[in-house]
């Protein structure tokens, strides 16, 4: 304990003792023995202006348990350059984990976390195949429609009307 934190509760002590004693003399005076002959005991945890009892001690008590990944980074991903739809449903799971923890359900954040993990890692899947067929179907476009419209443009063309044939 620091210098300052004794000299805090010293001075904290030292108030409630006084404030304490004044409210047992007051009562001491309003029972009618102020006149007479006995003398007044105060408290029996003041005497003489000196503290005789430890100031009571506070327990802290901190909970060691670790939040579980919530996969945030992973949601993130899946929903920027994958897929949308799973990746709204991991940004949504990612962030019942760290609700679910500060509210102190380590069950429920550990369930949270795991369908975070799911549903990130089937976005990054269902985005990786939806770039896949887009690439394939692309190529399937340019060889199979393309060029053979290109082939036959290219067949169609009169030989005597082309003008290299001229100048050779």
């Amino acid at each position: 304990m620091s210098y300052i934190d004794k000299r805090f509760l010293n001075i904290a002590d030292k108030w409630y003792c006084r404030l304490t004693f004044t409210q047992y003399s007051k009562q001491q005076d309003d029972s009618g023995q102020h006149g007479q002959s006995q003398q007044q005991n105060p408290p029996p945890y003041y005497e003489k202006d000196a503290l005789t009892a430890e100031p009571a001690s506070t327990v802290i008590i901190r909970d060691t348990q670790l939040q579980p990944n919530d996969y945030l980074t992973l949601a993130i991903f899946a929903t920027l350059c994958c897929c949308l739809p799973l990746g709204i449903v991991a940004l949504i799971k990612a962030g019942e984990v760290r609700s679910k923890f500060s509210d102190g359900d380590m069950a429920g954040a550990s369930e949270s976390s795991k369908a975070a993990k799911k549903w990130g890692i089937w976005g990054v899947i269902a985005g990786i195949a939806m770039w896949v067929l887009a690439v394939v179907f692309l190529i399937v476009y340019i060889k199979l429609i393309v060029d053979p419209q290109k082939a036959e443009a290219d067949q169609t063309n009169d030989p005597t009307n082309d003008l290299s044939s001229i100048y050779q």
